[in-house]
C-alpha cells in the first residue's frame, strides 16, 4: 500500500477549492420539494424574475439547478458521485423518507460502501463512503483552507461532535466571524475554527471542531497554528484574545500558549 504524506495546501490566487453541479430542470419547486422530502435537504433558495436559477444544501454539500427541459431529458441517467460522513444513518434516513433507491446500501469491491438513489429527473445520485476511517497508523492527508463555513458545512460539524441535536437547528453562523480557517478530507469539511468579535478590542476563538473519527490526527493542532497566525498579523499588542472550554482540552491550549484557571469551564486567554 502507497503511503501518504501530511500535506497542508496553503491559499493561493487561482486554485478551485469546490465543484458544485448545476443540473437542468423542468420544474423549480417539484425538484427543490423532491430534494428536501427525499433526501432531507435544506436551504432552498430562488434566483430571478421568473426563476432561472435555484440551489439548496445536502448536508455539507450544495447542489444548483438551472431551468433547461430539452437538457433535463438528455441528462436522465446521469450520474453524480457523493461522498457521505455516516452512511448507514444517512441510508436509514432515506429510505425512511422514501427516496426510490436505484441501488440498496452495500459494500463494494473497491472498499467502500454504497448506495444510488434516483431523482425525480432521472439523476442518479451515488452516495459512497469508505468502509473505515483513514488507517491511525499512517499520516493523514488534509487540506487547510481559509474561508468561511457554509450554514450547512457548520450544521454538519455542529452535529456530528454533538453540539446541535437536529438539523434544522441554530448553526451559531449568525454571529460575526474575522476569521475562519476550515480543514478538508476527500473534499469533505472536517473540522474548523473561528475568530469572532469586533476587531479593535474584542477577538474570541470559537467552534474549534473536529469531526470524532479525524480526531488525535493532528487536525485541531494544524487548525490552531492558522488562527495563531492570524492574531500575529492581525490583532493589536497589548489585546486579550479569548476561548472558552472544558477541563478536557485545557492542556491541548496550554501548549499553545493560552492561560486559564483550572477549574470545570474557564476563560482562557494570550496576549498580544
Amino acid at each position: 500500500m502507497a503511503m501518504r504524506t501530511n500535506v497542508y495546501h496553503e491559499p493561493v490566487k487561482g486554485r478551485p477549492r469546490n465543484i458544485v453541479p448545476i443540473l437542468p430542470v423542468k420544474d423549480f419547486n417539484a425538484t427543490l420539494s423532491w430534494y428536501e422530502s427525499n433526501l432531507g435537504a435544506t436551504d432552498r433558495w430562488l434566483w430571478g424574475e421568473p426563476t432561472n436559477h435555484a440551489g439548496c444544501s445536502i448536508g455539507s454539500a450544495s447542489i444548483q439547478f438551472s431551468y433547461n427541459p430539452a437538457l433535463c431529458d438528455a441528462m436522465a441517467g446521469f450520474e453524480l458521485f457523493v461522498t457521505v460522513f455516516g452512511i448507514e444513518d444517512y441510508y436509514q434516513r432515506v429510505t425512511e423518507l422514501g427516496a426510490q433507491l436505484a441501488l440498496p446500501l452495500q459494500s463494494q469491491p473497491w472498499g467502500a460502501s454504497e448506495f444510488v438513489v434516483l431523482d425525480l429527473n432521472g439523476i442518479r445520485l451515488r452516495f459512497n463512503e469508505f468502509d473505515s476511517p483513514p488507517d491511525k497508523s499512517e499520516p493523514l492527508e488534509f487540506e487547510i483552507q481559509q474561508r468561511r463555513l457554509t450554514p450547512a458545512e457548520n450544521r454538519s460539524l455542529m452535529i456530528a461532535v454533538g453540539w446541535l441535536k437536529e438539523e434544522n437547528s441554530d448553526d451559531g453562523t449568525r454571529h460575526p466571524s474575522l476569521f475562519t480557517v476550515v480543514a478538508n478530507y476527500r473534499n469533505q469539511v472536517i473540522g474548523a475554527a473561528t475568530v469572532s468579535g469586533n476587531g479593535v478590542d474584542t477577538f474570541r476563538i470559537r467552534d474549534v471542531v473536529v469531526r470524532p473519527e479525524f480526531q488525535g490526527r493532528g487536525v485541531g493542532s494544524k487548525l490552531m497554528l492558522e488562527v495563531l497566525a492570524w492574531v500575529d498579523r492581525e490583532v493589536p499588542k497589548g489585546e486579550f484574545v479569548t476561548l472558552e472550554t472544558g477541563t478536557a482540552t485545557t492542556r491541548f491550549y496550554e501548549k499553545l500558549g493560552f492561560q486559564g484557571a483550572d477549574s470545570g469551564f474557564v476563560g482562557m486567554y494570550i496576549r498580544r
